[in-house]
């Protein structure tokens, strides 16, 4: 019996930690921070702020074109973050633009999100079935900053060796 009752306040813990989380990327009414005439449901906002941590992590990995890293094309020049969408479908994303670019950075964003787009769908699936109902179908936004320098540039600008490195996301982090 008292095994129950842990497993039971662990369990309303564990929820009532879940109901606190908040997104980084929309606001409570499902509205896209950036930019808030984007929106997804109620109830896709109830899945993403459970998958959020999950899926931030997988999308950190897109890469920068290596042409850029390996210094044969200078890094382009965005105003701002660039916003992306996709479609969930019940086993994969699909209709994926990226809505104010069409660079290398936008090519970059459309080929990371369609190689992890199985592990975005099934993420979000399967956070889904912590929410009442699941509901997980259909368009969402997300919004990348690609920060790029020049090594020898700011090597010359500063006159020190410049080291720059990212925190490498946790999965499933809940208290940020």
């Amino acid at each position: 019996m008292k095994q129950f009752y842990i497993l039971l306040l662990f369990s309303f813990l564990h929820t009532l930690a879940q109901a606190q989380i908040e997104s980084y990327l929309y606001n409570e009414k499902g509205q896209f921070r950036l930019d808030t005439t984007l929106t997804i449901s109620k109830g896709q906002y109830r899945t993403w702020k459970l998958a959020e941590f999950n899926l931030v992590a997988g999308f950190s990995r897109i890469e920068i074109p290596d042409m850029i890293l390996e210094g044969t094309m200078k890094p382009p020049i965005t105003k701002g973050p660039l916003i992306a969408s996709f479609v969930c479908d019940s086993s994969d994303i699909s209709d994926i633009k990226v809505l104010n670019d069409s660079g290398v950075y936008a090519n970059a964003i459309k080929i990371g999100l369609k190689k992890h787009g199985l592990r975005i769908s099934s993420t979000l699936k399967f956070r889904s079935n912590f929410s009442s109902p699941p509901i997980y179908l259909g368009k969402y936004y997300v919004a990348f900053d690609f920060n790029v320098i020049d090594f020898y540039e700011r090597l010359k600008t500063e006159k020190a060796v410049p080291i720059y490195k990212c925190t490498t996301p946790g999965i499933d982090a809940m208290s940020h």
